[in-house]
């Protein structure tokens, strides 16, 4: 097992609760008052302020409480009175009793307003669609137990807060910690304040660690997902989390006419582009291992061994227009070269034409790839090393790619 402990925690920016408890207020008030979805018109209408301050959203979601569990039992208002979704969070007092009382509020006003045993039928227009709030700035506490802790931070929306991963002698006072960027090939330890993260990053705290926290400073705008787990020390040279993408790129190839060997194959004779194969990797600068590459081609009977090549930054040189004479990889386009697939013949059984690499077949996988630092994509070259008839304009060729990811 790699690690003991593990959590994942959510947090928004700033001012979140203010616009779900404006939407509360406005999507119920329009509800209650409808005839569509019920006997008669409710009067728990609510009737606060908008919020914009924790004093008034405070104030709003304790009246929104009390309206909304008064509508549910209101007499003459319903079919038969709604005992399910009452509201049974304590009233609102500060910043965390306001988002404990407006995401039950948001979760079951939502459940109410879909029954049809309490409304002349459900209402779908009303639902309330803006985002559950969670605490802007929260720190994780917990105890690593004396071993390392693997980190990953994902940013969205611009979020636009910071991160510090921290530890304590005394329970009061907390210091930076070192730690590694487990995307980056060079990693070096750092205890730098991490500022407003994007992609999905992998970090190591470096242990042995007692009590940790990660600090997440209040963002405002955006938001933040974070996801921890703890290593223990005998597990530390393990292979921490890989996982397998598959990315298939397929394009209606142009068949301009019969293929010398050789030649390129992509979906036009005169404006003919690489083949792609976006966010493959985790993380721009991180690396993975080929472990299977399939190739798909629609038109039955073909026979043509292809090779692919893959670079980490588009190839700005090599020949890209379908029947053209292979130029790839082109000297100027070495820095970004990474990997050559060859593959074997394509067969077919009266299907498609199609040929496999894996780790049990011919191939050279599986195969170490390495992200640029500036992308976290593959770019192809595909060609043929045989020369082909019977080919089909505009029917379809595939290349997938499996990576596992580091």
């Amino acid at each position: 097992m790699i690690g003991e402990k593990r959590g994942t925690i959510f947090a928004s920016a700033t001012d979140y609760e203010y616009t779900l408890a404006n939407e509360i207020k406005s999507d119920y008030n329009t509800h209650a008052a409808s005839t569509t979805y019920h006997v008669a018109a409710d009067t728990n209408l609510v009737t606060s302020s908008d919020s914009t301050t924790l004093a008034t959203v405070i104030t709003l979601v304790n009246e929104i409480k009390v309206d909304f569990n008064a509508h549910l039992t209101e007499s003459g208002v319903h079919r038969t009175s709604d005992t399910f979704t009452t509201i049974i969070a304590a009233d609102a007092i500060d910043l965390t009793s306001v988002y404990a009382l407006l995401n039950e509020l948001r979760t079951k006003y939502n459940a109410h307003i879909a029954r049809t045993d309490n409304h002349k039928a459900a209402d779908t227009s009303n639902t309330v669609t803006s985002t559950i709030v969670a605490d802007a700035s929260p720190d994780i506490d917990f105890n690593a137990d004396g071993g390392s802790v693997l980190v990953e931070i994902t940013g969205a929306s611009s979020w636009n807060g910071t991160v510090d991963f921290q530890t304590t002698p005394d329970g009061s006072t907390f210091y930076n910690i070192p730690y590694i960027n487990r995307t980056s090939l060079s990693p070096v330890p750092t205890v730098s304040q991490i500022s407003s993260p994007s992609t999905a990053t992998l970090y190591m705290l470096l242990g042995p660690l007692s009590q940790t926290r990660i600090a997440c400073g209040a963002g405002t705008t955006g938001n933040l997902t974070v996801v921890w787990r703890t290593i223990a020390g005998s597990n530390l040279n393990q292979p921490v989390f890989p996982s397998v993408k598959t990315v298939r790129t397929t394009k209606a190839i142009a068949a301009a006419g019969d293929y010398a060997a050789e030649d390129v194959i992509s979906e036009s004779a005169s404006a003919g582009t690489d083949w792609d194969f976006p966010a493959i990797f985790r993380a721009n600068n991180s690396g993975g291992y080929l472990v299977k590459a399939q190739a798909i081609w629609q038109t039955t009977g073909l026979t043509p061994r292809l090779t692919v090549y893959l670079f980490n930054v588009a190839p700005a040189t090599c020949a890209t227009n379908d029947n053209a004479a292979n130029t790839a990889p082109h000297n100027t386009d070495k820095a970004g070269f990474v990997a050559q697939l060859d593959f074997p013949a394509l067969e077919d059984l009266g299907g498609v034409s199609l040929a496999i690499i894996s780790p049990s077949t011919l191939g050279r996988l599986p195969l170490w790839v390495d992200a640029a630092s500036t992308a976290d994509d593959l770019f192809g070259i595909v060609a043929t090393r045989d020369a082909i008839t019977g080919e089909v304009a505009t029917n379809e060729l595939s290349i997938e790619l499996s990576l596992e990811r580091y």
